[in-house]
């Protein structure tokens, strides 16, 4: 969806006025006012809910998977973004012809690897078990600010030009950099509405067009749609196609942000941090923009977890509703660690349980229920993250905080590195 540009100059830095870019960016949130717009909750009347019959109701709690509670570090998120978002764009100014200039030899620049380094903030990376919330935070964030924007004059003069404020796309599960150049396209043609013979995936997506080609034809769109930001989610699939297909696309992604200078949000499991770990000026680049870590509740006494289960109290669909008090929390803590995708597949698959045997309110067996008939092939992981027994992790990598994968990626490049001197001997 495009909206027109509408130019905003108050509460702005001095350093970021006079550029269309930036002030077309929607205000500057302060971190009070970002909870209040994240906050998701199913609009139902659940005194009208409760008075249709069970085989209704079960449709009715398809609205559960709208259920979005913001974690009480995304104040910090949306800040890095938004600072990633304007200060990529500091050096690429519409109205200045050195950008203009650049963005015509955008081709080039790439074919050469030229480009000069950047001291700005490259990278964010974002890493939480699976079903932690990581990538709907990101994505829920971005949608704060309009993906493309209009512009049509600027400063009393004709200035018509396409603003893709950010893209957001998922690594190919083979880790192919040809799949991520094709999702590369595909997410341009999205957020434009292009279809067919116009768009990117057609002109671009052929087969016998080289992976160098690709990548300059997706550099020339970055400059020519001044794209401010790319968020890439679950990265750590790049493992899936071996070492040599996962550092060519970081060298891709890193060749990207040295010539367009477009800042980079990367997400996904810890496993992550090895992929970044391969490459010293993968690390280097991304390690300075920072890396957020979504920790799991300690305890059923967690703030944030508490206020999941209290936002679940508040979504029964029984016919008598049960207060949800240290035993339900301790209960629900104990079958999900508090993965918010899990608290609300157990707790809804619960209430279907509950439903269809014809009872009148939710219980405690019923979350038992729910979890050994719909979570069976997270129960080994979620038991080895109980034991907090490292051994236990080795099973399921993904599970290992980042430091216990730093510690695998170096003892792999230390057995490789002795394999090589014994060999040479």
């Amino acid at each position: 969806m495009r909206e027109k540009a509408k130019y905003i100059t108050e509460d702005l830095p001095p350093h970021y006025r006079g550029n269309p870019l930036i002030e077309a960016l929607p205000p500057i949130l302060r971190p009070a006012e970002l909870d209040a717009l994240l906050l998701n909750r199913p609009a139902t009347n659940f005194a009208e809910i409760r008075k249709l019959p069970m085989h209704i109701r079960l449709h009715a709690m398809t609205e559960m998977d709208a259920l979005y509670i913001p974690r009480p570090n995304l104040s910090e998120m949306e800040s890095e973004i938004s600072l990633l978002m304007r200060s990529g764009y500091l050096r690429r100014n519409p109205t200045l012809a050195k950008t203009n200039q650049s963005i015509y030899t955008t081709r080039e620049r790439m074919r050469l690897q030229g480009g000069s380094f950047s001291s700005l903030p490259p990278c964010l990376i974002c890493t939480a078990l699976s079903g932690s919330g990581k990538t709907r935070a990101i994505r829920s964030i971005l949608s704060l600010t309009p993906q493309v924007i209009q512009h049509v004059k600027y400063d009393r003069k004709r200035f018509a030009q396409t603003q893709i404020a950010w893209l957001s796309l998922d690594a190919p599960i083979s880790g192919s950099p040809r799949g991520l150049m094709l999702r590369f396209f595909a997410s341009v043609d999205k957020a434009l509405g292009l279809e067919g013979p116009m768009s990117y995936v057609s002109q671009y997506g052929r087969v016998r067009m080289s992976i160098d080609q690709q990548i300059q034809e997706f550099a020339q769109i970055a400059s020519t749609y001044h794209i401010g930001l790319i968020h890439i989610d679950d990265l750590q699939r790049v493992l899936d196609g071996g070492k040599k297909q996962g550092r060519l696309i970081l060298d891709m992604l890193i060749q990207l942000t040295n010539v367009v200078k477009v800042p980079l949000v990367f997400s996904g499991t810890h496993q992550l941090v090895r992929v970044l770990a391969g490459s010293l000026e993968a690390a280097r680049r991304c390690s300075s923009g920072g890396q957020i870590d979504f920790a799991l509740p300690s305890s059923p006494k967690d703030p944030h977890f508490l206020l999941l289960v209290k936002a679940l109290s508040a979504h029964q669909y029984m016919d008598e509703i049960v207060k949800f008090d240290e035993t339900w929390a301790a209960k629900f803590f104990e079958l999900t660690l508090g993965l918010p995708a899990v608290l609300i597949c157990v707790f809804t698959q619960a209430q279907k349980i509950a439903l269809r045997s014809g009872a009148r309110s939710l219980e405690l067996v019923h979350l038992d229920m729910a979890f050994e008939r719909h979570c069976a092939l997270l129960k080994p992981a979620l038991l080895a993250l109980r034991s907090d027994d490292p051994y236990r992790f080795q099973a399921y990598e993904d599970l290992l905080p980042a430091k216990a994968q730093l510690d695998l990626e170096n003892a792999r490049l230390y057995r490789a590195g002795k394999l090589v001197d014994v060999a040479k001997r």
